[in-house]
């Protein structure tokens, strides 16, 4: 079998082998945007570029997992000044999850949805909606994020918009966000379960969290699993597991806009080629008729 060397031919090729579209549910952060490396440059003054700061950046994890209590654990070594940088992240990331009012001005540093530039795992998903290869895309995000007085917080808006902007310009596409609580101490849902519950028919599973990957993958087993090619996943092996390294594209929400009016039309042709094909054989009959 010959190597797949993208999540677009990985997709490609289990539809083929299916013969029919998949439904995928993937993660948001660090799957389909790059979250992290993109706020911590926020706080970056070196001047280094998007691009190159992502690189440095994954290099530096040494652990991105969901613990089994629900919290992230997200281990990230490095030195000099790239470190005071990440460290005052830190500070102010972990201080908004008890904050009462998470959209307080001194957060707003962190909300960066409408920045985060798109992974390459959206530019093959992209591909893939564009030739109808996904009957069914889920997007996952989990948030504790609530505004004063029990609102939506700017980050939850947020999601919605750029999600809205991208991915929701397909009617095949949608945004699963679900609010976790601490229960017995413990951060519930966890991923793994919601994906259970709620998405049991999925073909395949694409996050960048290997607990995430180890729990469901064990009551799914004969399923496809795709991992981003982060240091800390690289443990995780399995005959149905992939891993792809991860990229920032040069995608564009305007990139989805585009590609989405093409699939409609597409669609449009060929429900048109359909209707057409389904009457010819009365049109014949038609004719015959006449002719007697």
């Amino acid at each position: 079998m010959p190597k797949i060397n993208s999540l677009y031919e990985l997709i490609k090729q289990k539809s083929q082998e299916k013969g029919r579209p998949l439904k995928i549910v993937s993660g948001w952060d660090d799957v389909t945007f790059a979250f992290r490396p993109t706020v911590v440059h926020k706080f970056d003054s070196s001047g280094t570029s998007s691009k190159q700061f992502f690189e440095e950046f994954w290099e530096g994890a040494d652990e991105l997992a969901t613990l089994r209590d629900g919290t992230m654990n997200f281990v990230w070594n490095s030195k000099g000044e790239i470190k005071k940088t990440y460290d005052e992240f830190t500070k102010l990331f972990e201080e908004r999850k008890t904050a009462p009012d998470k959209n307080a001005d001194k957060y707003k540093i962190l909300d960066v949805v409408e920045e985060m530039p798109f992974l390459n795992v959206s530019e093959d998903l992209l591909k893939c909606l564009k030739e109808d290869l996904i009957r069914e895309l889920v997007i996952l995000v989990r948030t504790r994020n609530i505004g004063k007085e029990g609102e939506p917080s700017f980050t939850v808006k947020s999601r919605k918009k750029r999600f809205a902007n991208t991915f929701g310009k397909f009617p095949q596409c949608k945004l699963d966000l679900f609010t976790i609580k601490v229960i017995d101490g413990k951060h519930e849902p966890f991923d793994w379960n919601w994906v259970k519950d709620n998405h049991p028919d999925f073909d395949v599973n694409i996050s960048g969290d290997h607990t995430h990957i180890e729990m469901v993958s064990k009551d799914f087993p004969d399923k496809v699993y795709v991992m981003l090619d982060y240091k800390p996943s690289r443990h995780v092996q399995g005959e149905n597991i992939y891993r792809f390294r991860p990229t920032v594209s040069d995608l564009e929400d305007e990139d989805f806009v585009k590609v989405a009016e093409e699939y409609q039309n597409y669609q449009e042709r060929q429900q048109k080629v359909q209707i057409i094909q389904e009457d010819l054989p009365y049109r014949k009959l038609g004719s015959r008729g006449e002719n007697k």
